[in-house]
């Protein structure tokens, strides 16, 4: 297990992989290290990897919301976006209010989405609105579904409004990539000047 962890921590994936799986060998049951080893390659973009790990943390610990919760964005890389709700599902019944925190609301709303389900990512996204960590969020989640279903003045207005709350350094990236989105809106409405005006920004 030591070995698993240093291996790791030096970018030695296959390395890593192969400790984490003769350990787990001899303690198959060791969901915190199993979980670890699914974190591990969900974040190395090996998703269906990641959900046969993940599956057997859950196996273990149906409880386990953290699991629940990175098994479903390991079922939305892989376009399964009914068992990603479903996993999220369970995940909420275990932490109702993860629903608005950090990126799950985001994933979890554009999972409905890619199930078909707007009107129920719609009320998930506004949820969002409601706490001012994650309201910049929920505005561009918004209006990104607002693109999608073609009402463009709606996302404008919600773009600009992210925009100027994201405001500090730390929320730099978020504010480049709502300019980005709001260039591509604007260029979509034949904008030239605004949509340029977005990028030199």
């Amino acid at each position: 297990l030591i070995q698993a962890s240093y291996q790791a921590s030096l970018g030695r994936l296959d390395d890593a992989l192969r400790a984490y799986r003769v350990y787990l060998a001899v303690y198959p049951d060791d969901s915190s290290t199993r979980y670890t080893l699914g974190n591990l390659l969900m974040s190395n973009g090996r998703f269906q990897e990641a959900v046969e790990q993940l599956q057997e943390v859950v196996r273990v610990d149906p409880a386990n919301a953290l699991a629940l919760v990175n098994l479903a964005r390991s079922y939305g890389e892989l376009n399964q976006s009914r068992e990603a709700l479903d996993c999220y599902d369970k995940a909420f019944q275990q932490q109702p209010d993860w629903i608005v925190k950090g990126n799950i609301n985001d994933d979890y709303g554009f999972n409905l989405v890619y199930a078909g389900d707007l009107a129920k990512a719609r009320d998930v996204f506004a949820q969002a609105l409601a706490v001012p960590e994650i309201k910049a969020n929920g505005l561009r989640s918004l209006a990104l579904l607002d693109m999608y279903e073609g009402k463009y003045n709606d996302a404008a207005v919600r773009l600009r409004e992210a925009i100027l709350l994201s405001d500090s350094r730390e929320t730099l990236p978020r504010k480049t990539r709502d300019r980005l989105f709001l260039a591509i809106l604007l260029s979509g409405k034949g904008d030239r000047s605004g949509c340029l005006q977005q990028l030199d920004l």
